[in-house]
């Protein structure tokens, strides 16, 4: 082999060997959409916070008024849920209705 056929071999590897490591990969861009499902189950939370009368005096200050207090009851339900919340009228009741509860204390 010549030396100038054997130079040509050395030249073209190294100009290969220099394209290759040096060659910037070219890639495409495509885009697509990504369906996404979820189910949520109909719920409802039903929270309460005590009724709270504070001090009672049945001497003086409620001898001949109630004594009032408030409580509170809170629904929470997930979106298009809903709930019912009814209240009997208890055990001591002064003849109220479901509608229109007249709820007390018992005495003692």
């Amino acid at each position: 082999m010549s030396q100038l056929k054997l130079v040509k071999i050395v030249l073209s590897a190294a100009m290969a060997t220099f394209f290759a490591a040096n060659a910037t990969a070219v890639a495409g861009t495509a885009t697509t959409n990504l369906g996404v499902t979820a189910s949520v189950t109909g719920n409802c939370i039903i929270s309460t916070a005590d009724v709270a009368f504070g001090a009672y005096d049945p001497i003086v200050a409620n001898a001949a008024s109630a004594q009032n207090g408030t409580g509170t009851v809170t629904i929470t339900c997930t979106k298009d849920e809903s709930t019912v919340l009814t209240l009997g009228l208890g055990a001591n009741d002064n003849g109220g209705s479901a509608s229109d509860p007249a709820r007390r204390l018992r005495d003692g």
